[in-house]
């Protein structure tokens, strides 16, 4: 794997570790913040991620993706209805990130363009 793929990761990594840490520190100040109001960017980070990364570093996307506050995210997320973000958020919902990640590659190997 290419250092440049796990830097990707742990960089998503740590920025989710900071966002935590900043949320317990305005917690503690009396406001009101919790994983809601940063839910979505997480799990778009994980359809960037699936999309994005090349397939030799699916256990990469895979370490983000069971990550304890992105799984979180995940649980918490409501349903858009829009098919382009409900039907890969069902997918993680239930728990089918490897299907997706081979999903979308075998489709990149087909010449199909992913958009985010």
């Amino acid at each position: 794997m290419k250092k440049r793929d796990a830097e990707l990761v742990g960089n998503k990594i740590a920025l989710l570790e900071a966002c935590s840490n900043i949320v317990k520190d305005l917690n503690e100040r009396g406001f009101n913040f919790s994983v809601k109001d940063y839910a979505g960017s997480n799990v778009m980070s994980c359809f960037e991620l699936i999309i994005k990364m090349p397939f030799y570093a699916r256990r990469e996307t895979k370490k983000y993706i069971s990550n304890l506050l992105v799984k979180e995210s995940i649980k918490i997320l409501p349903f858009t209805r829009r098919k382009k973000v409900d039907i890969p958020l069902l997918a993680l919902k239930c728990n089918l990130q490897a299907l997706m990640i081979y999903a979308v590659n075998l489709g990149k190997l087909f010449g199909v363009q992913f958009q985010l």
